[in-house]
């Protein structure tokens, strides 16, 4: 009989370890959730933007363009300025509703932040700096719930805060002579 109540008392285990799993398992759950609220949103945002992106005539904007190394961009606009120049914009867009460029004096480091002083998640300037290599394209980071002007990074990222009118000014004009 000893030996049958050992078994049982191992296979059940007690209630405070039960309510820690509970717990854990409450919190674990609540995060995915989270995680899945917020990348509905993301997409949403992005279908809508694109959805209200009307290039220029002569321009193409091709919407979900798949990358070889896994994953999509989120548009590809091509065309060619008045001068005649090609121009190729490798577009990511994101849902953040602010942004602004810091810069470290001393290191020259450069990040994008939100109004209230946090960074960006640092994914996001790596991803649009891989896909525009691999489609040869500029590098745009498309924030169109974001006010404010529109800038440049060292690294090369064109970052466009607005609308599509505002998207679409940026697009107009060669990189090297939008914001400076």
């Amino acid at each position: 009989m000893a030996l049958g109540a050992t078994v049982i008392r191992l296979a059940i285990p007690d209630f405070p370890s039960l309510a820690l799993a509970g717990l854990a398992l409450s919190g674990l759950g609540a995060h995915w959730i989270r995680e899945s609220i917020v990348r509905a949103h993301g997409q949403a945002v992005e279908r809508k933007a694109i959805a209200t992106l009307k290039v220029p005539p002569g321009w193409v904007a091709t919407s979900n363009v798949m990358l070889n190394g896994g994953g999509d961009l989120d548009v590809l606009i091509v065309g060619t300025d008045d001068s005649g120049t090609p121009w190729r914009y490798a577009v990511e867009i994101k849902s953040f509703e602010s942004a602004m460029l810091r810069r470290n004096l001393l290191t020259g480091s450069e990040a994008i932040v939100k109004i209230d002083g946090r960074a960006l998640p640092p994914g996001v300037i790596r991803q649009t700096l891989a896909a525009a290599v691999e489609v040869q394209g500029t590098p745009v980071l498309w924030l169109p719930r974001a006010s404010g002007q529109s800038f440049a990074m060292k690294c090369g990222v064109v970052v466009v805060p607005g609308n599509a009118r505002a998207l679409k000014k940026a697009l107009r004009i060669p990189t090297s002579g939008l914001f400076g």
